[in-house]
């Protein structure tokens, strides 16, 4: 039983991922930013770290200068120094936003992919196949 919850939650949690973008797609206030700094990150797995550059970006907000890396990089060298995009942010949370030209999608529906085959296992034990 416990793998059918393991994977209903990650079912849930993707498809809370994908009614975040969508309602900033929606009700998220359009501008254009500027990629101000671009910071190197250790991320990965302990055997398996590896250097990531992560934009930060910079955006008026109700008349204040907003800064905020964007976690959904996924292409390090996608983004330079004085490039600008065009994104939405949320008004309730200035620094959340999403670039409009990516998508970032994919790494959620992986998940909810996932999810969805753990889930079916857990359901598959649980019925004794």
């Amino acid at each position: 039983m416990g793998l059918l919850f393991i994977g209903i939650a990650f079912i849930l949690f993707g498809l809370w991922g994908l009614y975040r973008i969508y309602d900033m797609r929606k009700n998220g206030v359009k501008t254009q930013a500027k990629v101000v700094n671009i910071k190197e990150k250790q991320v990965g797995t302990f055997r398996n770290q590896h250097d990531r550059n992560i934009p930060y970006f910079q955006y008026k907000s109700d008349g204040k200068t907003i800064e905020s890396s964007y976690w959904q990089a996924r292409n390090d060298s996608k983004y330079k120094v004085n490039d600008f995009v065009e994104i939405k942010y949320d008004p309730k949370k200035p620094d959340k936003f999403i670039i409009l030209k990516d998508s970032g999608t994919g790494g959620i529906i992986a998940l909810i992919g996932v999810g969805i085959f753990i889930a079916l296992i857990g359901l598959a034990i649980a019925l004794e196949w």
